[in-house]
């Protein structure tokens, strides 16, 4: 391995705000036909909005999910989970005898992935219960909206610092009196990882992440201006692309570790999930070489007396970043440090 590698994955640089010329922008194509789209700091803010405003009676969380989403949820209201299995399908079966009128229903875009179709024809017989789709890992899913509400969250896709995007297609959620944004330290990493192409400096701008994330919380705060301006301008098809690609590249080599075979793919990746069963040496290993790979999610909210499939899952799943920041050069190298870990 080269020593001058750059490192892949990891914390975005902060995007220049330059409106590309071809297609539409993330922020065109997150809120096309929406009665109204607001414009939260961060996504589990968005959430909370929801709940604060409609006050379903329970909320239902698949039982693989991101503890910080709890954060989003109000006291008092009662917190049901329901099975996705080592698949991430949710079990429907289990929602349709257990869901009561006036019950919320979360359910995840996992790592870009449309829900079931089985989702939208629920949702349009039972309008007594308040679906809400979390986009956060998603930017395109290749197919429409299966519910009325989505929660979008653009820092884990490109260098946009914060932004949790409420689109309510139907305008059913009160609009939020938002606060202009206060301390903006929270963009200092990406400043920081933007002054650092070779990366030479990654243990400063990471802590300083690693902070920066710990420190998110639910809020009343409105999007950044910087961010704001990159989803205006950012166009969707170039990043859509390449990460189709990379993806694709991955997946020749890697098919019989992958969460998801899918070709082709029309909906837009996070990263390559995979299941390895040594997940935390392989993130070690990779870590040596510069290659960083997310774990979604290693500690799990749910029981797992309750939801063993789950668990066991998130401890064998990590994610290989494929996004726009690499080529196919930069997939056949990880592909390969893979493979040699594993022989």
């Amino acid at each position: 391995m080269p020593a001058t590698r750059e490192p892949i994955g990891g914390v975005f640089a902060l995007e220049e705000p330059v409106r590309q010329a071809d297609g539409e922008t993330l922020l065109e194509r997150w809120s096309k036909g929406a009665a109204a789209v607001h414009l939260f700091h961060n996504a589990r803010s968005a959430l909370s909005h929801i709940l604060n405003s409609m006050q379903p009676s329970r909320l239902w969380l698949p039982a693989y999910l991101c503890p910080d989403t709890l954060q989003a949820v109000p006291d008092g209201l009662t917190l049901l989970y329901y099975p996705v299995g080592s698949t991430l399908e949710p079990n429907f079966e289990v929602l349709e005898s257990e869901m009561r009128a006036g019950d919320a229903v979360l359910g995840i875009a996992y790592f870009g992935r449309l829900q079931p179709s089985v989702w939208r024809s629920m949702a349009q017989r039972r309008q007594d219960i308040l679906w809400i789709e979390d986009y956060a890992q998603a930017l395109d899913t290749g197919g429409g909206p299966l519910s009325s509400l989505r929660i979008y969250s653009p820092r884990k896709l490109l260098g946009a610092p914060d932004g949790g995007i409420l689109v309510d297609t139907d305008g059913k959620v009160p609009a939020p009196l938002l606060e202009l944004p206060g301390d903006t330290k929270f963009i200092d990493p990406y400043r920081m990882r933007a002054a650092d192409p070779a990366g030479q400096h990654n243990e400063r701008w990471y802590a300083a992440f690693r902070s920066v994330e710990a420190a998110m919380a639910v809020s009343r705060q409105a999007i950044s201006v910087e961010s704001r301006r990159i989803l205006e301008r950012t166009a969707v098809d170039p990043i859509a692309n390449a990460r189709r690609g990379n993806y694709r590249t991955l997946l020749e080599t890697l098919s019989s570790h992958a969460l998801f075979g899918d070709l082709p793919i029309d909906w837009v990746p996070l990263g390559f999930p995979m299941r390895f069963e040594d997940a935390d040496g392989l993130c070690a290993w990779l870590a040596e070489h510069r290659v960083f790979a997310p774990r979604h999610w290693r500690d799990l909210p749910s029981p797992e007396s309750d939801f063993p499939e789950e668990h066991a899952l998130s401890r064998s799943l990590l994610t290989l970043p494929c996004d726009q920041r690499y080529g196919e050069d930069d997939m056949r190298f990880m592909a390969e440090l893979v493979e040699r870990y594993i022989g």
